[in-house]
């Protein structure tokens, strides 16, 4: 087992953390954000894509995990009544993808539960960076 998808997540939500402005405040712990969240998305964009053709292409369980968290965003900044920026869109879209790897090196190393391990220290660490940064 290698340890460097979980401490590249853990890393990477840090500094997520520690950079993120003033509108993504809302990075407090969570029973939904932190534990449950990791646990649906990784069973839905790796376990089943994965279990159902394991030698799928590396990085595509991170493609479709990045495409549908940018469809979302989209969404609610639309019913916010604003719009994504090209750059926002950009640097989300590498944001997420770089994590839907992270989560994909996870689970090909160490099953489900590494995926899920590694977006919930992904997502632990954004919320630590978050109140250290505030």
């Amino acid at each position: 087992m290698s340890f460097g998808p979980y401490l590249a997540a853990a890393a990477f939500g840090l500094i997520k953390g520690l950079t993120s402005g003033p509108a993504d405040d809302e990075h407090e712990f969570t029973l939904e954000h932190n534990f449950i969240g990791p646990v649906k998305e990784e069973v839905i964009y790796r376990g089943v894509p994965l279990w159902v053709k394991p030698n799928l292409p590396t990085g595509s369980t991170a493609a479709v995990f990045a495409i549908d968290h940018i469809l979302h965003d989209m969404r609610m900044h639309s019913l916010a009544g604003t719009h994504m920026k090209p750059m926002e869109l950009v640097a989300r879209l590498g944001d997420v993808f770089l994590g839907g790897m992270l989560y994909e090196a996870a689970f090909r190393g160490s099953g489900i539960l590494g995926a899920i391990g590694a977006h919930t220290i992904h997502n632990a660490g954004v919320t630590l960076g978050s109140k250290v940064r505030r």
